[in-house]
């Protein structure tokens, strides 16, 4: 893996499991304003749905690329497309997680995929891990 691409997955990694922890110690350490707030804002509705499977995709993701570079991994295209479509699917989740909390407001907001990954996250949330684990080895360099 160059190394280019690996600081820039690490810092963006980096970067969306801070925002994660930031928002997480937030919301469980304020008491009780920012439930009432987050039930009135779609956003923070959103970051309540979607904060702790990104923090936990990203902690995945995180170890993955350390493990890539630093024992220099190489896979062969078929590993790295079998790795990289499931790990994208799941960001892809996420997205669907988030979409039906903008779209229908606060009240309205809770679709199938918006309980599948609460759930998922609460109750296998070394799933999340792996998926990101996955997307380090998608990305990693053929083997030539």
């Amino acid at each position: 893996m160059q190394k280019s691409t690996f600081l820039g997955n690490f810092i963006f990694w980096l970067v969306m499991a801070a925002i994660s922890i930031a928002f997480l110690a937030w919301y469980n350490l304020s008491g009780d304003a920012p439930a009432d707030i987050a039930q009135a804002t779609p956003m923070l509705q959103v970051g309540m749905v979607v904060s702790a499977p990104i923090l936990l995709y990203a902690i995945g993701a995180i170890i993955g690329l350390i493990v890539v570079y630093l024992k220099r991994i190489h896979v062969t295209n078929t590993t790295k497309t079998m790795c990289f479509i499931p790990a994208t699917l799941v960001l892809a989740l996420f997205i669907a997680a988030a979409a039906p909390v903008l779209s229908f407001g606060t009240q309205d907001g809770l679709a199938i995929t918006t309980v599948i990954v609460v759930y998922a996250a609460s109750m296998a949330p070394l799933m999340f891990v792996m998926f990101g684990a996955l997307y380090a080895v998608g990305i990693a360099p053929i083997k030539e």
